[in-house]
């Protein structure tokens, strides 16, 4: 199964349940974890070029998802195009040049004006009205990301959730354990539903590599210090990175959230400050939208 056969977060729930009465932590070492890391994302990258046989953009931002993905798509010569967008000088769009150059990837760039985030601002609130700030910040990102990439579409979403990659896991007791709730409470109304409703909208097709059920398994049949090891979140994926010959200053970059290596938030920031509004929430109501 794939992220696009959930209709509902039942038939996700359901999915998760099945895998995780079946799943245990195995006893292995960084090695064998690394490489099957390696081969089970490239097992899941080959379904989508067998199934589909299209082009497809990849998502990238030079952070370890996007590069793992972007790697193992050229080592298996298949047919896509890498994408990163965000506001001129922001982080992810002068790393992702200089990494695109390096990997020889064919790169595409979409820099970002305040016009156009204007206009993805008023699409997104109606559509996200009843979600937080950060849902509705991430969906103008998506909204202008699937806008200008090809029918066909690639991206990292879903290893922060099974490769313990947000702050949450840091302060987790059993960092598995929050993996799981993170997939089972947290991921359908926060990722799921908004990739879903723009891919609607934009009549994109999302393939998401992560959410592979080999991927989820070996994911959550790994032991928790490789998944943040000494402070470093997502550590097997950047062991991955070092292993097929990347350099450490792009395999261990501290990688933000895509809000903020594209510049969105710093911009929404201003944004509130410069109209006078107490934070940014209100930036999203209508009768601020409609000034515009």
């Amino acid at each position: 199964m794939n992220f696009n056969d959930f209709s509902n977060e039942q038939q996700w729930k359901d999915f998760l349940f099945r895998i995780k009465n079946s799943v245990s932590i195995i006893n292995k070492d960084e090695d064998f974890f690394t490489q099957s890391l390696i081969e089970t994302i490239e097992q899941a990258l080959s379904k989508i070029n067998l199934k589909l046989n299209k082009r497809f953009t990849l998502l990238f931002s030079a952070g370890a998802d996007s590069t793992l993905l972007a790697v193992l798509s050229k080592r298996l010569n298949l047919n896509f195009e890498v994408l990163s967008i965000g506001f001129e000088n922001s982080e992810d769009i002068v790393l992702s040049r200089k990494l695109a150059k390096k990997l020889n990837l064919e790169y595409r760039e979409k820099i970002l004006s305040e016009k156009e985030v204007y206009q993805a601002m008023k699409i997104i609130s109606p559509l996200f009205s009843n979600h937080e700030f950060v849902v509705k910040e991430l969906a103008c990102f998506e909204y202008l990301a699937f806008k200008e990439s090809l029918p066909l579409i690639v991206t990292g979403t879903g290893s922060e959730e099974i490769f313990a990659g947000y702050s949450r896991h840091l302060m987790a007791k059993d960092i598995n354990k929050e993996c799981w709730n993170g997939l089972e409470n947290i991921f359908w109304k926060r990722d799921v539903l908004r990739v879903k409703t723009l891919s609607r909208l934009l009549n994109r097709e999302v393939l998401i590599p992560f959410l592979d059920e080999n991927v989820i398994r070996l994911a959550m049949s790994m032991p928790a210090e490789l998944k943040i090891k000494d402070g470093f979140r997502k550590y097997i994926i950047a062991k991955a990175l070092q292993h097929l010959g990347l350099e450490d200053e792009f395999a261990f970059r501290k990688k933000k959230a895509a809000q903020y290596g594209s510049g969105m938030d710093k911009f929404f920031t201003k944004l509130a400050k410069k109209n006078g509004l107490k934070n940014k929430e209100e930036l999203f109501s209508q009768g601020f939208l409609n000034k515009f």
